[in-house]
């Protein structure tokens, strides 16, 4: 039974640490780039995870 749970835990910790490292990031960066007018959510969807790539890998680098 422990082990169902460990498991359970795992999914959980990887969904959250993809939507950190692959979405939230350029999320921020999206409001901060484009105003609310300018894109629709499918679109700031779409520019966050492309800027997430872009922004994690040069901020992992620099530090």
């Amino acid at each position: 039974m422990r082990y169902k749970s460990s498991m359970v835990l795992d999914i959980i910790q990887a969904v959250l640490g993809g939507a950190l490292s692959l979405f939230i990031p350029g999320y921020a960066w999206s409001l901060l780039l484009f105003s609310k007018k300018d894109i629709d959510t499918l679109e700031r969807i779409a520019i966050s995870v492309g800027l997430s790539i872009a922004i994690v890998p040069l901020t992992v680098f620099y530090l």
